[in-house]
């Protein structure tokens, strides 16, 4: 005669085991986030340390973007990332947002490195939550030569 508990140990087994799993991965994607969000921050601050003293006739965004690709950080996908900046010839003209788009020698200057994060598990799930897309801005004053 068989017992009316015959496999309930594999019923708990799976129901156990089923939202452990679950909660690790959303551990390992909150990792992932953070790192990336971290590695960004490390990328666009040392990148900008690099590209500081500049010529009027220099494309500063373009060695800025090479300044980034060089890096080879991990778990970036480098053509996700954007770069825009803007450019103050003065501080009144950063207090009063007054830039232009392109350098010619001015004396600040604004940089936004944006990255558009995909979860790594579940496909789609950030793009409602507003995470699936990291801005970084660094603000950095050239010095002339």
């Amino acid at each position: 005669m068989k017992s009316k508990q015959e496999g309930s140990q594999t019923l708990e087994f799976t129901l156990t085991m089923l939202p452990f799993f679950i909660l690790l991965l959303l551990v390992v994607e909150l990792c992932r986030f953070m790192l990336t969000a971290n590695l960004l921050d490390a990328a666009l601050s040392t990148a900008a340390r690099q590209v500081v003293r500049m010529n009027a006739k220099q494309d500063i965004l373009q060695l800025l973007r090479q300044e980034i690709d060089e890096q080879d950080w991990p778990l970036f996908n480098n053509g996700k990332m954007q770069l825009e900046g803007r450019y103050y010839e003065d501080l009144e003209a950063l207090v009063l947002n007054q830039y232009d788009s392109d350098y010619r020698g001015q004396m600040y200057g604004e940089y936004r490195l944006t990255y558009d994060y995909q979860m790594l598990f579940i496909e789609g799930m950030g793009d409602a939550s507003g995470i699936n897309k990291f801005e970084r801005t660094v603000l950095v004053a050239h010095e002339r030569r």
